[in-house]
């Protein structure tokens, strides 16, 4: 690229006089009255000893840490000052200061930490009872009168144990359900509001629920991973046996169809029976959130995706306005009751360590 030298007044450089033979997109940043950046591109070394093309005049700029880093920089500033690049446009389009647009807070998130301390509590006691009920037939056997209490202990010891295992992977590991959840759709704005395992009482407890001024979605989830077959409210795994063995004390599929469902049922009866809005517009969407899954629809009443697929099908649902602000909260704050209620508070609309834009 050929580079023109920029005369500097004080610390900030200004623009040449432009030339008639100047395309015009070179001179946009002039039209626009904004001072051109800074557009050296250093030439061997820099400020910390030895020589450099910067302008007289120029403040000089610490090192980034990167020579490759430095001179990529200078280039989209250059760039920028001869209107190839237009970074107020930018900011503008993304709300950002300077371009006028506006800009939403992240979506926010309600959990519910004490039916999760309940639950994690009821995993480690059925994992103990299960392992007790396994030792004591081992110590029964020793007492052949007792061979039948033996034999019951170790039936009941088995259940329990793989029963407490299926909870204890659901609700002590890590990720859970919900952080996982949370990942994979902090990027919405503070339109949506996801609620964690809502103090329901009536019918099947629905453990998400997404509130947007669309409607309600219940989300049902599974993690199991594996190849798996949905006809209907049909389900079936589609593995081998050997697997199936192996894999007997992990999380269960059940009949998400009919999980979600009745989750749904749950939703509008207590909604109706507290003259909530919003039962008409109860939806439900079934996901796996294990990224080893391999979904095989052959044909289903509702929604079943990927934890990748998640945030496409969610704005698959339209942003039809069937709920203003005030019944969103009122919807909200109905479903944050209990006690340990965390929240409504806005995740980061980016993952830790991670940059990326916001879906809105």
């Amino acid at each position: 690229m050929r580079t023109r030298r920029i005369r500097c007044r004080g610390d900030r450089p200004v623009a040449p006089t432009s030339s008639p033979d100047q395309p015009a997109s070179s001179r946009r940043w002039q039209a626009r009255g904004a001072a051109a950046p800074r557009p050296a591109m250093l030439r061997g070394r820099d400020e910390h000893g030895g020589q450099s093309d910067r302008p007289s005049g120029c403040s000089p700029r610490p090192c980034c840490g990167s020579r490759s880093f430095e001179r990529a920089r200078d280039l989209l500033s250059e760039l920028g000052a001869y209107g190839v690049l237009d970074w107020t446009g930018i900011r503008a389009s993304h709300g950002g200061a300077g371009g006028g647009g506006e800009r939403r807070e992240a979506m926010r998130v309600v959990r519910n930490v004490g039916y999760l301390k309940r639950r994690q509590r009821a995993a480690r006691l059925m994992v103990a009872g299960g392992l007790a009920g396994l030792g004591s037939s081992i110590a029964l056997t020793f007492q052949p009168q007792l061979i039948l209490w033996a034999y019951f202990a170790l039936i009941v010891g088995f259940l329990l144990f793989n029963a407490g295992m299926q909870q204890w992977a659901k609700w002590n590991r890590s990720p859970r359900p919900d952080e996982l959840l949370d990942a994979t759709l902090r990027r919405l704005n503070d339109r949506y509001t996801l609620v964690h395992y809502p103090e329901v009482s009536q019918g099947w407890r629905p453990e998400h629920v997404l509130i947007w001024p669309g409607g309600l979605l219940v989300i049902t989830t599974r993690e199991m991973a594996g190849h798996i077959q949905v006809q209907g409210t049909r389900w079936r795994r589609l593995d081998s046996r050997l697997i199936r063995i192996f894999t007997f004390g992990g999380p269960p599929l059940g009949n998400p169809t009919i999980e979600c469902q009745r989750q749904q049922e749950a939703l509008r009866e207590f909604l109706s029976q507290r003259d909530l809005p919003g039962a008409e517009t109860v939806e439900g969407l079934i996901v796996f959130l294990n990224d080893r899954v391999n979904l095989q629809v052959i044909e289903s009443g509702i929604t079943v995706v990927t934890r990748k697929e998640l945030a496409e099908a969610i704005r698959a649902f339209g942003t039809e306005r069937r709920l203003n602000a005030k019944e969103c909260d009122e919807i909200v704050a109905a479903l944050s009751a209990g006690d340990e209620v965390e929240g409504p508070v806005a995740l980061p609309a980016r993952a830790p360590g991670r940059k990326g834009a916001r879906v809105a």
